[in-house]
């Protein structure tokens, strides 16, 4: 991040026309305004790792799992036999977010027999004139 930093700094005071690397230049004079700050945040970030290294606290830390496919569904929703919960027949669901805010044929949520409409808006998709089931 420092050498992105020197680099950055380099080209914007060679943008600017200003010339030579000694302390006289623009860009001496920015690595100059810069350096304590940059020595700074690195004591910061240091002391940061050093803390978390002698803490005796929990910190929380990413662990990436296997992907498991449903077998138990949430109330409401019934498992498709393969790698979805779909809405029960009997009763709609929450489509709208789930469906990218687009009415009509949506499988990925609703499966495939079944639309996202919402309930008495006139310009819903053709295929939701007469839906029943609403939320």
């Amino acid at each position: 991040a420092v050498r992105s930093i020197a680099s950055g700094a380099r080209l914007a005071t060679a943008a600017l026309g200003t010339r030579g690397s000694g302390s006289d230049s623009g860009y001496g004079r920015l690595l100059a305004a810069v350096d304590p700050a940059m020595s700074k945040l690195s004591h910061s970030v240091l002391e940061y790792k050093r803390h978390i290294v002698e803490s005796k606290l929990c910190y929380k830390n990413t662990i990436k799992r296997g992907r498991a496919r449903p077998h138990v569904c949430r109330e409401g929703f019934t498992w498709d036999g393969g790698d979805r919960c779909l809405p029960g027949f009997d009763r709609g669901a929450e489509c709208w977010m789930p469906c990218g805010k687009k009415a009509g044929h949506c499988p990925g949520f609703c499966g495939p027999d079944r639309v996202c409409c919402r309930r008495g808006y006139s310009k819903d998709a053709a295929e939701c004139k007469g839906a029943v089931g609403f939320i």
